[in-house]
Formats: C-alpha cells, structure tokens, sequence
C-alpha cells in the first residue's frame, strides 16, 4: 500500500514495490557536501592518489543512507561495504532495497544474488564481510 501511495505522490511508477521516501536531513547533507568537496580539492592537489575520509557519526545519524547518497550523487556505480559486524547486513540491504531513490541498484551478499547475476549496468552494492575477503577470491572478478 505504501508503495502505491508513494507511486501517486511522485507521478511515477514504483515497479519495484519500494516503501521508503524521505530525504537526507540537513546534517547528512552537509557531511556528504563536505565529501564530495574534500575528494575533489583533493584529487586536484593529488591526481594520483586516491582520497579517504572517515564520518565521526554518533549512532542514528544515518551513516548508511548518507554513505547510498554520496554514491549517487558521485556517480559510483561499484560499492564495496566492508565490515566485520554481518549483523549490520541487513540494515544495508534493506536500505538500498527499500527506498525510492536508489529503485534499480542492486545488492550483492552470501546467500543472495552473486555477481554472475547482476546487471553489470546498473549500480552495485557488494557487501562483503571481511573475515570471508582473505579467504575468497571472489572480488579479484569485479576489477
């Protein structure tokens, strides 16, 4: 029923059945604001190497659905979720899966799709637990 609801709202189709449509709130967009700024003064001072940044967020913030944004707005069409909590799987999942703004990405876990049966033109969120990284050879194919 929410998905049909939010189909009226935005006059477009929700073929994917989605649930979730809200925004960043004003702090989520000013960390990914500060993101995206900082990579590209970075690139530009250092072309040849690639740039790092880690979010101090408290729990709650929404590091998960800022961190789906930042993707969006980059353009990044490979995501690599590396963890060594498999707990917070779900939460990721969920939250690519579920919400209107990311409606064709697609999520890549243990005992779900692979990558042989994804769409290689669409956006991809791989998680990965990085205890399974060392012993798996798996993402050798997806560079």
């Amino acid at each position: 029923m929410q998905a049909a609801i939010i189909a009226i709202k935005k006059g477009e189709l929700n073929e994917e059945n989605r649930t979730l449509d809200f925004k960043m709130r004003p702090e989520q967009e000013q960390a990914v604001d500060k993101v995206i700024h900082y990579f590209d003064s970075y690139k530009k001072e250092n072309p040849n190497k690639t740039p790092h940044f880690l979010w101090n967020a408290k729990m709650r913030f929404g590091k998960t659905f800022a961190s789906y944004q930042l993707a969006k707005k980059q353009g990044w069409k490979k995501i690599l979720v590396l963890t060594f909590k498999p707990a917070v799987q779900s939460a990721w999942k969920e939250g690519l899966l579920s919400h209107v703004d990311f409606e064709g990405w697609q999520f890549i876990a243990k005992g779900g799709l692979s990558y042989d049966e994804v769409d290689k033109t669409k956006p991809i969120v791989w998680f990965w637990l990085i205890s399974r990284l060392f012993r798996q050879k798996h993402l050798n194919r997806w560079y």
